[in-house]
């Protein structure tokens, strides 16, 4: 929003536009697989001990040491908001490309993904792109 503010302050007569870059698939689907497996969590935080005592099975030893806890079995609530907050740390960096490309009358202006996603954005160098994007179509 604020590259739009720039360029716009210094070119009123350009349209902006913006569209979402995907997320590697990869990323997508490990999203996926932190989110149910914190529903899972929740589950059987709630009634694991009952889900296993129906399906007459020892429960893992994963599960077991978990609940050995006394806080844990105490602060269900507690714990549940702690799973969802590190559902939610997770979901939000896994989905977060920071990636951003400019271009003007299809002319790559300035390109985050060229730069590098670990690099700093220099407002200079964009406006300085699209300066001269702007002299080549004239």
């Amino acid at each position: 929003e604020n590259l739009k503010q720039q360029y716009l302050q210094n070119h009123p007569e350009l349209e902006v536009t913006f569209s979402i870059y995907p997320t590697a698939p990869w990323k997508e689907k490990l999203a996926m697989v932190i989110n149910v497996l914190s529903w899972v969590a929740i589950v059987l935080l709630f009634w694991g001990d009952s889900i296993f005592a129906k399906l007459g099975m020892r429960p893992p030893a994963l599960y077991e040491f978990f609940m050995n806890f006394e806080d844990v079995r105490n602060s269900k609530m507690l714990v549940t908001l702690a799973i969802f907050f590190l559902n939610s740390f997770a979901q939000g960096n896994l989905h977060k490309t920071g990636a951003f490309e400019v271009y003007y009358n299809s002319t790559p202006v300035y390109s985050k993904l060229a730069q590098g996603v670990g690099k700093r954005v220099v407002m200079k160098d964009m406006l300085d792109g699209l300066e001269a994007a702007m002299g080549a179509s004239k």
